[in-house]
């Protein structure tokens, strides 16, 4: 391979080191001041070249991204929980929540990083890397009777230890705090209450100094590993066989990288009102959908044409949502016929959001025939077949079917737009008693919204599929 250099870089297992560091932090009160969920998506970025090549990295990788979801579900539900008016079923679901999340979060932590070292332990296996996998003799004549283990399997063993003794020792005090709030204490009664900062004090500190011999066993792997210059050097030479092996690998891997960028991106288009300002701005769904069109391989033309659509689309999605929270926080309804000022705001207000619906179907329409270009131009396989009529036909009908749902994606698209300009209008109007009404439209309008994310991503999941056997099945 001429272009090996340039198109293969040394594998680097550094992002999997500093993801585990976030693993070693205590907590502090419940809240994980270096999220996991962090940690697991830098692992998942230094593993994913390995699970190529390595079904038991591949499988680390499914594990990780559950508790990837399952940390970011954890630090939500704590979060919404505490934020939660006081009550008296508080305590309770919150001991529900943070229990069930912490056994969870043991069980999914510990499944996810035995995969990881047990692709370490197979991958130095494959390659002959002796330092890995073999057993290492106790150096203490204390330790000298017990078994040998390898490195891998120690590192593996201080990891379990310290995650089961982290989850456990930083929720106790949690337990006690909120177990004592729903006790009677009389004069008589101790308050332990006043004993839970000390106790959140000795945990910190056990945790952190568990976490200081957790970061040494870490590190000190991870140095042999990056010492095993011909242990990269033969992965490399693995996932060079890989990629011969597997021409289309780039491109599925390309088209997946930029159908989760448009998947994301369409959820994030849902509308989500709280006091007329959209918690989650259109505009960073625009960007995501702008950033996985340029990262196909299509022509500059039509990805600069796709692009700027979504560009505009986020623009006037901002503008939108401005003149609606510029008008609600200086003018009321019975503003619009006594001021100048009043009528001038409800006019952009009314022509924000309508351009914003016509801009949204303009963009909807170039991305789904930017869609259509990369189903005719990849999705489907090609087999060779002698009777060239019955392969063209049978081409035209899989195109034909795409087409289908491509219109489909738009009717979606088209209502769920009109109900997002009708509330955006609708959300001051002259006359009031209209509440009852805006609501039904809010309603429906985030269901349309979240209907058509989840039916696009359905589509691009599909597309994706017959990527994959376009190049499956024509080897």
């Amino acid at each position: 391979m001429n272009n090996s250099s340039k198109t293969f870089r040394p594998i680097s297992f550094l992002p999997v080191y500093l993801g585990l560091l976030f693993f070693a932090n205590p907590y502090f009160g419940v809240l994980d001041l270096l999220p996991d969920f962090l940690g697991c998506a830098l692992i998942l970025c230094g593993i994913s070249r390995a699970s190529r090549f390595s079904g038991i990295m591949a499988e680390a990788k499914d594990r990780f991204i559950k508790l990837f979801v399952l940390d970011l579900v954890k630090l939500i539900a704590l979060l919404a929980v505490m934020g939660s008016s006081a009550n008296a079923d508080r305590p309770t679901l919150y001991l529900i929540v943070a229990f069930v999340c912490a056994l969870l979060h043991v069980w999914l932590s510990c499944s996810a990083l035995r995969s990881l070292y047990d692709g370490f332990y197979a991958l130095a296996m494959k390659t002959d890397t002796q330092a890995l996998y073999e057993s290492v003799p106790k150096r203490h004549l204390f330790f000298k009777n017990r078994v040998a283990r390898s490195r891998t399997e120690s590192v593996l063993r201080s990891t379990y230890i310290f995650v089961i003794l982290r989850e456990g020792i930083s929720l106790l005090p949690e337990f006690s705090a909120l177990s004592t709030t729903v006790l009677e204490t009389g004069r008589n009664h101790v308050n332990m209450y006043q004993y839970i900062g000390i106790m959140r004090l000795l945990a910190f500190m056990i945790v952190f100094i568990a976490s200081i011999f957790y970061v040494i066993s870490v590190s000190r792997y991870f140095l042999v590993v990056k010492k095993q210059k011909c242990f990269t050097q033969k992965l490399l030479c693995l996932e060079q066989g890989y990629f011969s092996s597997n021409p289309g690998n780039k491109t599925e891997r390309r088209y997946a990288i930029a159908f989760l960028f448009f998947s994301i991106g369409a959820f994030l288009l849902t509308d989500f009102y709280l006091d007329f300002t959209n918690v989650i701005p259109d505009l960073l769904g625009a960007i995501l959908f702008a950033i996985g069109v340029l990262y196909t391989d299509l022509s500059k033309k039509q990805k600069i044409v796709c692009a700027t659509g979504a560009g505009l689309y986020g623009a006037f999605a901002t503008l939108s949502s401005y003149f609606a929270r510029d008008f609600a926080l200086h003018f009321s309804a019975g503003d619009i016929d006594k001021t100048p000022e009043g009528a001038r705001a409800y006019l952009l207000l009314w022509g924000s959001a309508l351009l914003e619906f016509f801009v949204f179907l303009a963009f909807l329409v170039l991305f789904l025939l930017f869609l259509r270009t990369v189903i005719f131009k990849w999705a489907g396989y090609l087999p060779k077949h002698d009777d060239l009529e019955f392969e063209q036909r049978r081409r035209i009908a899989f195109l034909e079917e795409y087409d289908g749902r491509l219109i489909k994606i738009f009717i979606w698209g088209f209502f769920s737009g009109l109900f997002s300009f009708i509330y955006d209008y609708m959300q001051i109007i002259p006359g009031g008693k209209w509440f009852r009404f805006l609501e039904f439209f809010w309603a429906y309008d985030f269901c349309l919204g979240l209907i058509f994310a989840c039916l696009f991503s359905a589509l691009l999941t599909e597309i994706h599929k017959q990527i994959q056997n376009r190049f499956s099945l024509s080897l």
